[in-house]
C-alpha cells in the first residue's frame, strides 16, 4: 500500500517506511530524515488517521464478491483509501479483486 502525505508531495511505501505520531502530526521516517507528512487539529485526530491507516492496510490482497467503490470502502473500513478495483465477471463466478491500493491521508 502507498501513503501519500496530507500536502500530496510524498508517497510512501508502508511496509519499508517507519510512521509514528507525535503530538498532532503524524511522521514518516526514510532513512535518516523524518517527515511529517499529516498535521491535525489535536492529538486525538492525529491517533485517530493513524488507526485509519492500519485499517486501510489490513485488507490488502482481499478478494470479495463484487462490491461497488462505496460498498469496498465500507468493508475495509476507511473513506481514504483508493483502489484499483479488477471485477471478473464470469457465468459461475463473480470476483473483486484489489491492487494498488493508496491511501491519502485527509485533509483535516
Amino acid at each position: 500500500m502507498r501513503i501519500i502525505s496530507q500536502n500530496r508531495m510524498y508517497s510512501f511505501d508502508f511496509d519499508r517506511t517507519v510512521f509514528w505520531v507525535q503530538f498532532e502530526i503524524i511522521y514518516a521516517k526514510i532513512g535518516t530524515e523524518s517527515i511529517a507528512i499529516g498535521r491535525y487539529e489535536s492529538d486525538r485526530r492525529a491517533a485517530e488517521v493513524f488507526e485509519d491507516i492500519h485499517k486501510a492496510y489490513a485488507p490488502v490482497g482481499i478478494i470479495t464478491t463484487n462490491l461497488t467503490d462505496e460498498q469496498a470502502r465500507e468493508f475495509i473500513g476507511s473513506v481514504n483509501l483508493h483502489a484499483k478495483i479488477i471485477q471478473m465477471d464470469d457465468s459461475d463466478t463473480e470476483i473483486t479483486t484489489y491492487e494498488n491500493i493508496v491511501y491519502y491521508m485527509p485533509e483535516e
